[in-house]
């Protein structure tokens, strides 16, 4: 019986938890009002077009920190954007992550591989960051890949200049500090809840918050994700 709690109440907080990385602050930190707070474009068609432009990295920052003029001027020059075509690697695994992404259009997929085989680890789409979270804080190689499964516009930071922003902007330093909170929080929740979920409830949680992720992931790189074989999956979407 006692599981069975324990299995309900990791269902019910992973749906707290899982529409980050982006959206919400899972110790209740981040003050996006109802109203105004994103959709995880996960939900969105993947036709659907939008103009890119930095005003949506300087809005994800502002929910979190006061950006002054000077602030946003170097935001401006330190972030760079580009663009990247679907199927493009841009991370190889035991290298050292020395960027971190915003995206502002597209979807990235970090996974890594284990006995020869691909494994999903997560999936980030509009206004979330991306990075390899441990080779980029901790400046070591490390063991994912990070790869776009659609055409991307991107804004980009290194490392150093990441870490020269914080220096010299305190504002900035809390917002660099309420991301890793955020990240941390919810990484280590995640990894000790995941696995109380049956292969069901894992999928009724990803379909609950990303209903439209079948027309952006392929069902093989969801499944890995779910920790199933493709045909497990198979069976549980026919049901």
């Amino acid at each position: 019986m006692s599981s069975i709690i324990q299995g309900i109440n990791t269902l019910a907080m992973l749906k707290a938890f899982i529409p980050y990385i982006g959206e919400i602050n899972p110790m209740n930190r981040v003050f996006l009002p109802a109203a105004n707070k994103p959709k995880n474009n996960l939900s969105l068609h993947p036709n659907q077009k939008k103009t890119p432009s930095v005003q949506k990295l300087l809005q994800f920052i502002g929910t979190r920190c006061y950006i002054s003029s000077e602030l946003r001027a170097r935001i401006e020059q330190d972030f760079h954007r580009i663009e990247t075509k679907a199927g493009d690697v841009l991370l190889k695994q035991d290298r050292h992550a020395n960027k971190l992404y915003f995206i502002d259009q597209g979807l990235m997929h970090n996974y890594y591989y284990h006995d020869g085989k691909q494994v999903s680890s997560w999936f980030y789409n509009e206004n979330q960051f991306d990075t390899a979270w441990y080779s980029f804080y901790a400046q070591k190689p490390g063991f994912e890949e990070i790869a776009c499964l659609e055409d991307c516009v991107l804004f980009e930071i290194t490392f150093e200049k990441y870490q020269k922003l914080i220096a010299d902007f305190p504002a900035f330093g809390n917002f660099a500090r309420l991301l890793a909170e955020e990240i941390l929080a919810f990484l280590d929740y995640f990894s000790k809840s995941w696995s109380f979920l049956s292969a069901k409830e894992k999928y009724d949680l990803l379909q609950t918050h990303f209903p439209l992720i079948e027309q952006r992931v392929k069902l093989g790189q969801i499944a890995t994700f779910l920790g199933i074989s493709q045909e497990t999956l198979s069976r549980i979407r026919n049901k």
